[in-house]
């Protein structure tokens, strides 16, 4: 199987008051670390308090672990991002370690909820 470097974009959505970051490929925790450092530059210039991460055309490093996880969850902090702030994250691959990094950024504080419905992740995050 061939593994694409992970691409991501980052753009103001004013439909839904949000940055939005859309991600291709294969997610390394290199290139996540830049994606999160932008979004919270973006985030922060903004002043925007929502996030969607459109991760559905991306797959997890099958060696990919779950402290490893756990611990990128530390990147949110790092980067600035307010625990005012909600993010939504859209997958349809990965889910156990995309959960972990749910459950490690839900013990700092921070509002970080994967969904594989688009709808369901829209309605979660604007509900403030």
């Amino acid at each position: 199987m061939r593994k694409d470097k992970m691409k991501y974009s980052i753009k103001k959505d004013l439909n839904i008051h949000a940055i939005v970051v859309e991600a291709t490929g294969m997610i390394n925790t290199v290139v996540a670390k830049e994606m999160v450092m932008s979004a919270g530059i973006a985030l922060n210039e903004s002043g925007l308090k929502r996030c969607l991460f459109d991760l559905s055309n991306t797959e997890v490093d099958p060696e990919q672990t779950m402290i490893g996880m756990i611990v990128f969850s530390q990147v949110f902090e790092s980067a600035g991002i307010s625990k005012s702030v909600r993010m939504a994250a859209l997958y349809t691959s990965g889910g156990d370690p995309r959960l972990y990094l749910e459950e490690g950024t839900k013990l700092l504080g921070i509002q970080l909820k994967h969904f594989k419905d688009r709808d369901e992740a829209l309605n979660w995050l604007c509900l403030s």
